[in-house]
């Protein structure tokens, strides 16, 4: 999908994670850690820019996970973010902070965290059995409950 003029925005830095092969390189562009990196252009997701997902566990569909490495990052700048139902947290920016390496544990960990900070406590009709504690019913459903004692399923 090539970027319109509408789709790029100047937002507030955005956190997330950036996965790369076992030699710290993505796309052929070698990285280094607790580095700066800086796109000279407009960005297009999935084009032109610099790449991450919000979401820590989304790296994984681009990095597999038994042979990559991962780093949490901070972009800003000009953005352009993945947009529609089915679409995974991408972001391409033109200023991208790459932090400290990440080990798998430490990157499950954060989308757990993740997906906390992003689910809210409820007792609607949709929890009207015992022990429910999170429900979720956009796109995108992290925690959710269809019986007694349940404690977190995803089926979107």
């Amino acid at each position: 999908m090539i970027a319109s003029e509408k789709n790029i925005t100047k937002l507030n830095p955005i956190f997330g994670f950036k996965g790369f092969d076992k030699d710290f390189k993505c796309r052929d562009k070698q990285y280094k850690e607790n580095s700066v990196e800086e796109f000279d252009g407009e960005p297009a997701i999935c084009s032109k820019g610099l790449h991450f997902c919000e979401h820590p566990l989304d790296v994984l569909s681009y990095y597999p996970a038994a042979d990559s490495r991962f780093a949490q990052v901070k972009g800003s700048g000009k953005m352009d973010k993945e947009k529609g139902d089915n679409k995974d947290t991408k972001v391409c920016c033109t200023t991208l902070k790459i932090g400290a390496e990440i080990t798998l544990p430490k990157l499950i960990d954060a989308a757990v965290k993740f997906v906390f900070e992003r689910t809210t406590k409820t007792r609607t009709k949709n929890n009207s059995l015992k022990n429910k504690q999170c429900g979720n019913t956009l796109n995108s459903g992290a925690a959710s409950n269809s019986g007694y004692r349940g404690a977190a399923s995803n089926s979107g």
